[in-house]
């Protein structure tokens, strides 16, 4: 089959111009509403970027000319399907997707890990962020373990990860000396490898305090992977110059959340807030926390839902490039490109990499349509005047009443 390269490579351009919007989309509903109907909302939007986009290459192709359909009824009939179908599907597979998740196990380890970097001169010049510390730390219950770590350059134990006791934790005025850059990588390497055997079976929780972005962020996958290796959930109390997209993906990524404050004064019910909530993830856009992190069962069925979501772009694709036959080729071509996004996602995950490279390439492949050559159609034109000379009844290859006249010209 003969494709028109450059209008095939110009479809990927709905998944470039969906891709900034679907991201602001996903993270205003995640966590506020059900996951099926995020899901259902961040595809519903794709299908629609791709639907006019195709509708704009296909309309400057001339391919519309082509088709048995009045080009106002297909057009309805591509976006009813479009608004209808691509919800109910995608909701549908997010739903059994989930099927089994619950709220992760109540941590027993909590350790608060704060930033001491130079900035916090300007941040946090009267420390309160060690106040806040002491008042929190002081009130967890006696079965859970607590520790306290500062952390620039290096990372320093203030209060070593032990049993909870009400009012024992006091940090000395000798652990608060700001200096030096923001290693929040490498502190949580260093800390989690203090965890003894026994504290892994249970759940911990790293509570970080922080007004900036890691500078360590070479050592960002692997602190990644040893927070899911030893069930660490990260959770992100950022004031001042914090990046939000990277304290969102760090607490993603490990069960966390991520709370940011405008100050100081914030502080404290920020804490206590993200102490209390122990969210868990699995999405078909997004990074496993739960205990199916790492389970090759959840990879195999998230590109199989996205497979099946994948062909519903196929459909949607083929009646709205105005393809006036069943071409193969042309469904074979949409749902590799779906099969490998749905890989890419996996893989891209499992490589700890940034959540938004997975959701780019999810975009780009769910985009891609392979728009056919003029040729192609052509050859329809020509078939078709030679049916239409030969038949008394006017029929044609998509059967019903003509579409064209004998000279080949367009019914509408």
């Amino acid at each position: 089959m003969d494709f028109n390269i450059l209008a095939t490579l110009a479809s990927l351009i709905a998944g470039i111009i969906y891709f900034i919007p679907g991201e602001i989309l996903y993270r205003t509903l995640y966590g506020n509403v059900p996951g099926p109907i995020t899901i259902a909302a961040y595809f519903l939007g794709l299908a629609l970027c791709v639907f006019i986009v195709i509708l704009i290459l296909s309309k400057a192709l001339g391919n519309y000319r082509h088709v048995h359909y009045t080009f106002n009824k297909l057009i309805a009939m591509v976006l009813a399907l479009t608004i209808v179908g691509v919800p109910l599907v995608s909701a549908g597979c997010e739903f059994l997707y989930e099927l089994g998740i619950s709220d992760s196990a109540k941590p027993k380890n909590y350790v608060f890990l704060v930033d001491n970097s130079i900035s916090m001169l300007d941040n946090d010049p009267s420390n309160q962020r060690f106040d806040v510390v002491e008042q929190v730390a002081n009130t967890l219950p006696a079965d859970t373990n607590v520790g306290v770590y500062v952390f620039a350059d290096q990372t320093a134990s203030v209060f070593g990860i032990g049993q909870a006791i009400p009012g024992s934790i006091t940090i000395p005025p000798e652990a608060i000396i700001s200096d030096g850059n923001t290693a929040l990588y490498g502190c949580i390497c260093d800390v989690a490898n203090e965890l003894t055997p026994d504290m892994q079976k249970s759940a911990t929780k790293f509570i970080v305090l922080t007004d900036g972005a890691p500078t360590d962020g070479e050592h960002r996958r692997e602190a990644i992977r040893i927070c899911n290796d030893k069930n660490i959930a990260v959770s992100c109390v950022g004031f001042g110059n914090y990046f939000t997209s990277t304290f969102e993906d760090l607490a993603n990524r490990t069960g966390g959340n991520f709370m940011p404050a405008s100050d100081v004064s914030q502080l404290a019910s920020n804490v206590e807030e993200v102490i209390n909530k122990n969210p868990v993830n699995r999405n078909l856009i997004s990074s496993r926390n739960d205990a199916t992190s790492n389970s090759t069962l959840y990879a195999i069925l998230r590109v199989l839902f996205l497979c099946i979501i994948g062909f519903v772009f196929a459909y949607l694709k083929y009646l709205n490039a105005a393809l006036s036959k069943f071409s193969p080729g042309f469904f074979i071509a949409c749902l590799a490109s779906s099969l490998i996004g749905g890989i890419l996602v996996e893989v891209l995950y499992q490589m700890y990499l940034f959540e938004l490279f997975g959701r780019l390439a999810l975009c780009l492949t769910f985009a891609f349509t392979p728009l056919l050559s003029n040729s192609y159609y052509s050859q329809i034109n020509a078939a078709n005047t030679r049916t239409s000379h030969s038949s008394t009844g006017g029929g044609n290859l998509y059967g019903g009443s003509s579409g064209y006249s004998g000279s080949g010209k367009n019914y509408f």
